[in-house]
């Protein structure tokens, strides 16, 4: 039987229908996308598994989206009343060629995709393109069996302002390195640190250079994607569908959260 396949992106040139195939909605009432029968397209439980690459993943996107998953874990369990989180961090992968679609194994990964990997994927099987800051591939048909995440960081300079999470451990294991990457996106940050930056209206959490994208708000939007929300356009929403460079859209918001108790809200959680 043919998987549903589907995929979502986070970038100022992509603006997705407010209808799905065949004049259908998009969204359910409760903002998940909805698959092939109409229905909302969910987990059937929670948490869901994560694994980073570990080719990809360096130390300041490990730490940034750790801190990303701990936050949206501790508002769940606080605010739903369910002992368990949303996301589970159970490991590293590694892939040779990330990108490619035809590379489906079931496991949910979260990747940042380099100038190399980008230059050499060909357009027919890429997943990402140069104008999209991220996308989240989802897979299933009744519900979700598979998602990716895949950061652009070939085409894009993302903002980390250095939150560590060193109250966290990935297996005991410590997130690959990239000692010389890590030193020169500093440079980045304080070499343009004159320019005016942004804020967000709705957000009203710091400012970060102009130039930059900001890492968590992009890993928080993917990070819905991968539960099945879809685009929300409330002001105060971070699965908003456009991220302007110099923004920062961070935390589990009101808006997301209801939506989130709306389709995961009495369901049973159970890890394996």
């Amino acid at each position: 039987m043919r998987f549903l396949y589907l995929i979502v992106c986070f970038l100022p040139a992509c603006m997705m229908r407010p209808v799905g195939i065949d004049g259908r909605p998009s969204v359910d009432q409760c903002n998940f996308h909805v698959n092939n029968f109409g229905k909302g397209y969910r987990w059937e439980h929670l948490p869901v598994p994560i694994t980073l690459h570990s080719k990809t993943m360096h130390d300041q996107a490990y730490n940034s989206t750790m801190k990303v998953i701990d936050e949206w874990n501790q508002v769940w369990t606080s605010e739903s009343g369910q002992g368990q989180g949303l996301f589970e961090v159970v490991g590293w992968v590694h892939y040779e060629n990330a990108l490619d679609i035809e590379n489906r194994d079931k496991i949910n990964t979260v990747t940042l995709v380099d100038q190399v990997e980008n230059s050499s994927c060909g357009q027919s099987r890429c997943l990402l393109k140069s104008n999209q800051q991220g996308v989240t591939s989802m897979t299933g048909m009744f519900s979700l069996s598979e998602t990716d995440i895949f950061l652009n960081d070939a085409d894009f300079d993302f903002y980390f302002d250095g939150g560590m999470n060193n109250n966290r451990s990935l297996n005991s294991v410590a997130p690959p390195s990239s000692f010389f990457r890590d030193l020169w996106m500093s440079f980045l940050k304080y070499l343009f640190f004159w320019k005016k930056p942004e804020r967000d209206p709705a957000f009203d959490r710091g400012f970060i250079p102009r130039h930059l994208i900001d890492f968590e708000s992009l890993v928080a939007h993917e990070l819905g994607h991968v539960l099945g929300l879809g685009h929300i356009e409330d002001e105060g929403s971070i699965m908003r569908r456009q991220l302007g460079s110099g923004v920062m859209r961070r935390g589990l918001r009101r808006v997301e959260l209801n939506s989130l108790l709306c389709g995961y809200g009495g369901q049973e959680t159970s890890f394996n």
